[in-house]
């Protein structure tokens, strides 16, 4: 939906000005009625439909947290603070980058003025992640073939344990893999994007309306 680089930059600048405050306001909204909005007047109601998916399987995880800090504390206001803040933070991040492909984030940030080593270690982070998703669903099938079910016993047990380390053991073998290419063709570190972006008016709207929460979020912080 929009530019990767604008994408990963506004996300950045939204997480931090909701993460450094303890209050909210309306206008912290701004940029996820934005997004909403440019995706249903974009037709892309389906991918809407599936973040909004993911939200709410995650916040099972947040409301898990929440309520164990209030029954263990009693502290509500830390109970909120967190359920607020880490819906408001996810929310956008699934919003605005479930729409691009991992190495379409990645080209966004090789794109950013950010130091060679980090760009290649999230390089080799969304590689190993799409090599270890490939090998989980591997193992996974083979064991539903022989008809596997899974269940409280030593079996069970036992089955897991033996995918996690066939799935540490060819992860390591394809890192050695991928750094003997790396080396073999004089791999000297840059990365080099084969294709331009354009920023368009979408991606203008998105920045402004982050800048505009934070600026807002700010002045109602001041005068309070």
């Amino acid at each position: 939906m929009v530019d990767p680089r604008v994408a990963i930059v506004s996300c950045f600048l939204y997480s931090i000005s909701i993460a450094l405050r303890n209050r909210f306001y309306i206008c912290d909204l701004v940029p996820l009625v934005l997004v909403v909005f440019m995706l249903i007047l974009k037709g892309k109601k389906r991918e809407l439909l599936r973040s909004v998916a993911r939200i709410a399987k995650l916040n099972g995880f947040i409301l898990f947290v929440a309520v164990g800090i209030y029954a263990f504390h009693r502290d509500r206001e830390l109970a909120k603070i967190i359920l607020i803040r880490s819906n408001l933070i996810m929310s956008l991040n699934i919003l605005v980058l479930s729409g691009l492909s991992p190495f379409e984030i990645y080209e966004g940030v090789v794109s950013l003025p950010i130091p060679k080593g980090i760009k290649l270690l999230f390089l080799y982070l969304i590689k190993f992640v799409e090599i270890l998703q490939r090998e989980y669903s591997k193992l996974q099938e083979a064991l539903e073939v022989r008809g596997f079910t899974p269940k409280t016993n030593l079996l069970t047990y036992k089955s897991y344990a033996f995918i996690i380390g066939n799935m540490l053991a060819k992860s390591l073998k394809r890192a050695r893999d991928m750094y003997d290419a790396m080396v073999f063709r004089g791999f000297t570190g840059d990365v080099y994007l084969f294709r331009e972006r354009v920023i368009g008016f979408a991606d203008v709207l998105l920045v402004l309306s982050v800048l505009i929460q934070a600026s807002m979020a700010l002045a109602l912080g001041v005068l309070r």
